[in-house]
Formats: C-alpha cells, sequence, structure tokens
C-alpha cells in the first residue's frame, strides 16, 4: 500500500502485513532507562495488561521480546492464542518494554491506528482461522508470523474511521468492564 492517502482511500482485500510489520527492530535502550517488563501472565484473555512490571533495562534478561508503546502483542502459543491473550500498547507506561518470547509483536505503519489492528487481531474470525493455520507438535503449536501477515482484511478504513471504529469498540470494553462489577 505504501505511500497512498487513506483518508480518502479504502482499500478492499488487503492483508495484515500490509498494516503492520512484525517483530520490529530495537531501538537502543540506556541500562538505567525504565521498561516495561510484561509476561504471558500479565495479559488477560480479553486482551487488557493485568500487571505492568517496572524496572531498569539492566534488570531484564537477553532473549526477551522487545516492543514499544503502540506496538500490538499476539500470544503465539496454544492455548494462549486461542484464548485471546494479546495487548495494545497504547497505554503502556513506558516508552520501551520487554516480554515473553511467546509473543508476536506487530508495529502498526502510517497508514493504521495500533487499537485498530489490535481490535482485527482479538476477533473470532482472526483466531479461529490462525488457529486452524498453527504449525508443531500437541501442546506446542505456534502461529506463524507469516500466518498473521498473510491474514487477510476485507476492507481498510481511512485512518479517521480506524480511529472512530477503535474508539466505539474501547468505549464498549470499558462500559462492559463497569457491567461487569456491577
Amino acid at each position: 500500500m505504501g505511500t497512498m492517502d487513506n483518508e480518502k482511500l479504502r482499500i478492499e482485500n488487503c492483508q495484515l502485513g500490509d498494516l503492520c510489520q512484525i517483530s520490529p527492530s530495537r531501538k537502543p535502550i540506556g541500562d538505567d532507562e525504565t521498561v516495561t517488563f510484561i509476561g504471558m501472565e500479565d495479559v488477560s484473555g480479553d486482551g487488557k495488561i493485568i500487571n505492568h512490571n517496572l524496572l531498569p533495562y539492566s534488570k531484564t534478561k537477553n532473549g526477551l521480546t522487545h516492543f514499544e508503546k503502540n506496538d500490538v502483542l499476539v500470544a503465539k502459543i496454544t492455548p494462549c492464542f486461542e484464548n485471546g491473550k494479546g495487548a495494545c500498547l497504547d497505554n503502556l507506561k513506558t516508552e520501551k518494554g520487554f516480554g515473553s518470547t511467546e509473543f508476536h509483536i506487530l508495529r502498526v505503519n502510517n497508514n493504521s491506528v495500533p487499537r485498530y489492528i489490535f481490535y482485527h487481531t482479538q476477533s473470532e474470525k482472526f483466531r479461529r482461522k490462525l488457529a486452524a493455520e498453527m504449525v508443531g507438535s500437541a501442546g506446542q503449536k505456534r502461529v506463524s508470523a507469516s500466518a498473521i501477515l498473510n491474514y487477510q482484511l476485507s476492507i481498510v478504513h481511512s485512518r479517521s474511521e480506524q480511529t472512530a471504529i477503535a474508539t466505539a469498540l474501547n468505549d464498549a470494553d470499558a462500559l462492559i468492564t463497569q457491567l461487569e462489577k456491577l
């Protein structure tokens, strides 16, 4: 899709990979910089971050998955993927973070809005389609990066429409959360 004017144009039948990249490169981090650690247990099945673990970068372990504010997490391993584990990091408490190696990290491009992409990854259609494409042995099946990038979207809305859709869905989620507390 490249440099299209997404405010005026709707694209039909594109792939999720046209709107984001997976496992993006990492920006430099200072040893004393505070980062957020998010393990699989810190993410709920309905796409919320339960716990932000703040710590200096020097206390993190090598081999963790790197992410940044506004990235989208998608669990890659069974049963976490099927259970909806994932999150939009637009409310991350730090600019950079690390987490489980069992997360795919999606970073949106200029044609998309993080929370809009997040809601696609939380949809039953997305979960069902990609669960059928998992690879590996029983109990250790994973969704591949290529399956996520090749996932077909029937329509890509303009950025302003994406923002409106994401806001409406986010407001509905907030209302549901409030009603569940009653």
